[in-house]
């Protein structure tokens, strides 16, 4: 027989026979029956030494109907009596034993008698014999647990470690072979004894690496084990027995055991919470050999203890230098480098920290940059640390002082003046002996923060409001609110950040730092405002898709009142009628608040938008302050431009364009010079409709980035911002909640680096493609947009094709329904408002239709209506004759678009009321239009009285003698209403439906197919 092998349904047959076969060959493994699943539950308790989950086993088993399950339960039994050690408990094993051996006379049993005389054997000191009598069981080879039992005895039993392990190997390889055998046991049957054989294993080969190991090693580990259970108090004997017990064992004199017996000793106080008397133990400790092993990590605990607890700042510093001559000398002698290598970054990291707060900044400079080359070798430090230590060299190279000088404070013998920390150049002794205690503890928070430390700084700064670190000035205490601020804004509580900077401004308004401030308090206040009316804006587009409640058709009003009143008659009187009415203590369930129509909430959306002036005006007030007194802060071009963005949003957009045009003007270069051109190309074609201004500004947009990006080659920065559309790809960190804190230390290395936002990312912003790439594509949009408003079709697609290759999105396959839209419009030559509707338009008039039209096509809807409102009130110049209907109707959809047919529809009417529709000789093609776009929205509306004003106007259309495509659209609806209420003539209405040129006769007749079909 000739098989097709190429059809696919003879594969499936064959190859399900095949599976079919080989299923019979391999069984599949058994399955352990409950007694056996149990017995393992039992073996697997006795070995982990659980004897009461074994009791709670057994019972069960006892009274199995199978004979070898009690047997093996009782023998299990006798195992664990056996395991009490006690002789009463001895003798109860012995008993069930002997029980046992007249009662069963199965194989197994006999094997586990044997196991039995074993232990009584090995009990008794008779080993050997013991052994023998096992290994006789193990060679005989009986397939059952009880030869996996013998030789786990055997290796619990046997000294020899060899022996042992062999044993080991043989339970495990045997209850292998159980499980796989033709017979096959369960593999949970056998599981307990493989484990058993393996623990039993592994270890002997502990014992066998602790008996090659250093015995003063083996001391350690035992008392640090103490140390990390918190027994303080035996871990230091055992500690000071070991140096004493091993000192001078080692080739140097002292074991290096010894070392960090010395080094933990210091642990142990300190964590006990005496870290008086741990810094003064470390220090002893290094006195007796400075460049030792260990002698670093204590260098290190000395340091911090200072910093962190002392706040003794020079004595720190000290330390520090000590250290770094220790290092020095410790790196090249190979018995002591292997413990000061690990800690060489920190301590580096340290010498240069405290160096700069004391003013050595050559001392400074070199150890930081030893500290971020070693760190960069061994990623320690997470980005932001390292990015941190960056600016600190690049600080300490110029000699700038690292807290403003009106928070520092050096004392002199007469009264304390103020001036930079370390301003004086000279040495650290100098600097360090006069350096105020808390202007030192602020310089050091302010490291922490730099360095992402914050829990450290949040800590030192708390020291300073607390009053711990001595007594500080009003702008010490400003000053450490604000770091507080900014250790509070790197996790995330963006409500406690803001809430210190408004404490820190408020305590002293004068601070050097407070550019900083003002800039996190007004975009705060903005994001405020922003947030608000975007939720307005969410509340708004929900309402479209909320179910309203559907009104009943069959029950008319009389009839509901009839129904009212004698629900009422029968409450007075307490009967019952149908369901709960007029039964006592029961009460109807209230009907839900219906929910506000589309209107209302737009007004309540307007309500929203007016009771955020206040909250633009507090940052347009905090933005003017920072440009007024701090003009050469890093803030001042966001200043700058965020007012002008502000007046944009107060409609107040003249004074808006002259901020930007004045940052433009002073900046040409400038950071957000390319947003202020890209905001006044907008603001001219918007709102003054000059289209030459705009070309202009949009001219001017493109040869800014092209010079920009120019610049950024010759200047290449590693550092630069990621694109964002990348980075929100990937799942970053969550922010705390309110209270909580994160503390990193410079030893950690976060698995994840947090994304946080800072102002100097701006600063680099120029330079990344994906920026400027961003303000060209919007760019090329629009002038795209104006060579087509002059006729340009060629300069036009070739704008567009120019956003193609600069837009992402666009190039990734997104947004591409706006593009084609665009595209189209500059192929038939109008985008939404027909030919016939654009030639009665001129100058601003027509601009201003063309670019509504645009926002319309490209879904912005509220640029939209704003620009068509403003042409309907005559801002644009003043509507004549048929060309005021198109600017509403075009008002009336984009109201539809965003808030429902309930806003939209009372614009329409306006359209048809001031017109002589339906019957007049010349109505105007708008009217038609806006007639079928009310009638359309209205007749499917869930309000009855709009449906039934819908269908009327539905009605007066499609009984119109006009010939366009709205009045056939109409004359396909209404009839289809028709059919729907039963009436026939919608049948008649499709039928003689009249040919056109826009295919609507065919949609017609699809739908008398549909219905004739159905019926």
């Amino acid at each position: 027989m000739f098989v097709d092998w190429k059809n696919r349904a003879v594969r499936v047959v064959l190859s399900t026979m095949l599976m079919v076969c080989f299923a019979g060959v391999a069984a599949a493994a058994p399955k352990p029956s409950k007694d056996q699943a149990a017995l393992a539950k039992g073996w697997s308790a006795f070995y982990n030494g659980k004897y009461a989950e074994v009791g709670k086993v057994l019972p069960r088993l006892f009274k199995s109907k199978t004979e070898a399950v009690r047997a093996e339960a009782r023998h299990l039994a006798a195992r664990v009596f056996w395991a009490g050690g006690k002789k009463r408990s001895r003798a109860k094993a012995l008993k069930l034993w002997k029980v046992l051996k007249k009662q069963s006379t199965l194989n197994v049993n006999l094997k586990r008698m044997i196991i039995a005389d074993a232990l009584q054997l090995h009990a008794d000191g008779q080993t050997v014999q013991a052994i023998e009598k096992l290994e006789a069981i193990m060679a005989a080879g009986y397939k059952a647990t009880s030869t996996s039992e013998a030789a786990v005895l055997l290796a619990t039993i046997e000294s020899d470690r060899a022996k042992c392990i062999r044993a080991c190997d043989f339970a495990i390889k045997f209850s292998r072979q159980l499980a796989k055998g033709g017979e096959a046991l369960p593999y949970a049957s056998v599981k307990p004894f493989i484990k058993a054989a393996r623990q039993l294993k592994e270890k002997q080969k502990d014992l066998k690496k602790r008996d090659e190991t250093d015995p003063a090693e083996l001391a350690f580990q035992e008392a640090d084990k103490l140390r990390k259970a918190r027994k303080f108090k035996k871990a230091v004997k055992a500690f000071q027995a070991i140096i004493k017990k091993y000192g001078g064992q080692s080739e140097s004199g002292v074991s290096v055991w010894c070392d960090r017996s010395g080094y933990a000793i210091g642990l142990c106080l300190k964590d006990s919470g005496d870290i008086r008397s741990a810094v003064k133990w470390w220090r002893k400790f290094i006195d007796e050999l400075p460049t030792g092993p260990w002698r670093g990590q204590a260098y290190l605990e000395v340091i911090d203890a200072n910093l962190e607890h002392g706040l003794n700042i020079p004595v720190a510093i000290a330390h520090a230098k000590q250290a770094a001559e220790g290092l020095a000398a410790a790196e090249q002698n190979k018995k002591t480098a292997a413990s000061w290598k690990p800690i060489a970054v920190d301590l580096h990291l340290r010498v240069g920290l405290l160096s700069y707060v004391g003013g050595d900044y050559e001392t400074a400079v070199a150890s930081l940059t030893k500290a971020l080359e070693a760190a960069k070798a061994a990623r320690k430090f997470r980005k932001s640390t390292l990015a941190g230590l960056e600016r600190i060299i690049a600080a300490a190279e110029a000699k700038k002082p690292i807290i403003p000088a009106d928070v520092s404070t050096v004392q002199t013998a007469g009264a304390a003046k103020t001036t930079a920390a370390g301003d004086a150049g000279g040495k650290a002794g100098n600097n360090t002996a006069k350096l105020s205690r808390t202007a030192a503890t602020l310089s050091m928070a302010t490291i922490y923060n730099i360095t992402s430390r914050h829990g450290e700084a949040e800590r030192m700064f708390e020291l300073v409001l607390s009053g711990q670190s001595g007594k500080a000035t009003i702008a010490q205490r400003s000053y450490a609110e604000y770091g507080l601020a900014v250790a509070a804004q790197s996790y995330g509580q963006l409500a406690a950040a803001q809430k210190h900077y408004l404490t820190s401004f408020e305590a002293y308004k004068k601070g050097s730092w407070h550019d900083d401030t003002l800039c996190q308090l007004a975009t705060a206040a903005m994001k405020e405002a922003k947030v608000a009316i975007a939720e307005a804006e969410r509340q708004l587009r929900a309402a479209r898709r909320r179910p309203l409640p559907q009104v009943k058709k069959d029950e008319s009003a009389k009839r509901k009142a009839k129904a009212d009143k004698t629900k009422k008659k029968n409450a007075r009187r307490g009967r019952r009628g149908k369901g709960n009415r007029g039964k006592k203590g029961k009460t109807k369930p209230k009907k839900p608040a219906k929910p506000k129509s589309p209107t209302e909430l737009l007004a309540e959306r307007e309500k929203v938008k007016a009771a955020q002036l206040p909250i633009w005006s507090k940052a347009l007030k905090y933005w003017q302050e920072l440009a007024e007194r701090y003009p050469a802060s890093r803030h001042v071009q966001a200043a700058r431009y965020n007012i002008g963005v502000i007046y944009f949003e107060v409609a107040q957009a003249k004074k808006g364009a002259e901020a930007l045009e004045k940052l433009v003007a002073d900046h040409p270069k400038g950071v957000y010079t390319g947003e202020s051109l890209l905001l006044l190309g907008r603001y001219a074609l918007e709102y003054v409709v000059d289209p030459v201004l705009a070309r202009k500004y949009f001219t001017n947009l493109d040869k800014w980035a092209d010079e920009t990006r120019e610049s950024a080659k010759a200047t290449i920065t590693t550092d630069a911002p990621k694109d964002p559309a990348e980075v929100a790809k990937k799942k970053g960190h969550k922010p705390l909640k309110e209270g909580e804190t994160r503390r990193v230390s410079f030893g950690s290395k976060p698995k994840k680096e947090r994304q946080t936002f800072d102002f100097q990312v701006l600063e680099k912003c120029h330079t990344c493609d994906w920026y400027l790439n961003g303000l060209q594509s919007q760019c090329a949009k629009f002038l795209g947009f104006l060579h087509f408003v002059d006729g340009e079709k060629e300069k036009a697609l070739a704008q567009y094709d120019r956003l193609t290759r600069l837009d992402s999105e666009v190039a990734k396959g997104g947004m591409l329904n706006d593009l084609y839209r665009l595209k189209w419009g500059i192929d038939h030559g109008y985008l939404y408002a027909y030919p016939q509707e654009l030639e009665l338009y001129e100058g601003k008039q027509r601009l201003g239709v063309l670019l509504a039209d645009m926002f319309f096509c490209t879904e912005q809807f509220g640029k939209s209506v704003v620009l068509a409102k403003r042409m309907v009130e005559g801002e644009l110049g003043t509507l004549k004759g048929n060309a005021r209907h198109y600017p509403r109707y075009l008002y009336a959809t984009c109201l539809y678009r965003l808030y429902g047919s309930a806003a939209a529809f009372p614009e329409y009417m306006k359209i048809l009321k001031g017109s002589d529709f339906p019957d007049g000789t010349n109505v105007f093609y708008t009217v038609d239009r806006a007639a079928y776009a009310a009638g359309n929205i209205a007749s499917s509306n869930w309000d009855e009285r709009l449906k039934k004003n819908g269908m009327k106007i539905l009605q007066k259309l499609a009984k119109a003698d006009r010939k366009n495509e709205h009045v056939y659209k109409a004359k396909i609806n209404y009839a289809v209403q028709l059919i729907h209420h039963g009436n026939k003539r919608g049948f008649a209405m499709l039928e003689n439906f009249p040919s056109d040129d826009k295919g609507l006769k065919k949609i017609a007749n699809m739908y008398l197919k549909h219905f004739k079909g159905k019926k």
